[in-house]
């Protein structure tokens, strides 16, 4: 059975890797013969509300956001031990499907910093599409447990961008001579080094590029502004290792319209980030918001396989 890994165990894979020299893996394949059961709840637990932030989930490594709520209503305490398992449908025989353990390992929380609170945090590989269910075992601090049982449609197609493509479009905007910066973004108070190049030119540069969509002035709440702020961190932090760009996901023009750079995108939804590898090939994505510390280990593992 393969398991599931957060931003922490990434980091770990790599310092593991490093020692072998068989190419790094993210997770390794599922056994030959996998368990074919279905998963129950225990019965004599409380049960979580779950409820999974992502607008699409595509085959290859995706990271699920979601949120977990107690009987109560109250939200579950990010300082707790949450532990999954992921399962997809299998279909044994016409009409008749069971699910089948895939993976299994921890969720971790991350954004407690941004303005809506943070999301539960787990990246996993989906080698199929069709519908997948994960249980949720979470151990709180006086000892009690509670679970819950999520699930995801995971998409075989998409339009945004998937790992191991390239950018669908790379001659994206940029700060030219005479162009003014609230040409190109809706922050009050723009860094203008994240609009120094297109995506083209940041992937000939032949180094990682992270390109963000968000619209800081448009977004319909705050978490555009704030995964800006992460990125604008991460940019100072890794000057000269890493390209930063941020492109508006909002028509200036138009807010109420997506910008035509997301639209070549196929984003549903914003804020998104992108991680490109020093050949240019996608290796991240990661939609909704994302604060510094999260989105600094992404990094950290990535760009450097």
């Amino acid at each position: 059975m393969r398991y599931l890994f957060t931003v922490v165990t990434l980091v770990l894979t790599v310092a593991v890797a490093a020692c072998d020299s068989t190419p790094p893996t993210i997770t390794p394949a599922p056994d030959e013969g996998a368990l074919i059961e279905e998963a129950t709840l225990a019965p004599d637990v409380d049960e979580l509300a779950i409820d999974v932030l992502n607008s699409q989930v595509a085959v290859g490594l995706e990271r699920v956001a979601f949120n977990m709520t107690n009987p109560d209503g109250s939200p579950v305490d990010p300082g707790s031990e949450a532990t999954l398992v992921f399962y997809k449908v299998s279909e044994l025989s016409p009409g008749q499907n069971q699910l089948q353990k895939s993976a299994e390992g921890s969720a971790l929380y991350f954004g407690e910093s941004m303005p809506h609170g943070g999301s539960w945090v787990v990246y996993n590989d989906f080698d199929t599409s069709g519908s997948w269910y994960f249980d949720v075992s979470v151990t709180n601090a006086d000892g009690t447990v509670s679970q819950g049982r999520g699930r995801v449609e995971v998409a075989g197609r998409i339009d945004t961008p998937r790992l191991g493509q390239t950018p669908p479009t790379t001659d994206t905007p940029k700060l030219t001579d005479g162009a003014a910066l609230a040409d190109l973004t809706s922050d009050p108070d723009p860094d203008e080094a994240l609009y120094q190049m297109t995506v083209g030119e940041a992937i000939e540069s032949g180094k990682p590029t992270l390109v963000l969509f968000a619209s800081p002035g448009h977004c319909a709440n705050e978490d555009c502004a704030a995964t800006l702020a992460a990125v604008r961190r991460i940019a100072r932090q890794k000057a000269g290792e890493l390209n930063v760009i941020h492109i508006e996901s909002r028509d200036l023009a138009d807010p109420t319209q997506m910008s035509a750079t997301a639209k070549a995108w196929g984003l549903p939804s914003e804020p998104w980030t992108f991680l490109f590898d020093n050949r240019g090939f996608l290796v991240a994505r990661v939609e909704g918001p994302v604060e510094q510390v999260e989105l600094g280990l992404l990094i950290d593992q990535m760009v450097k396989q």
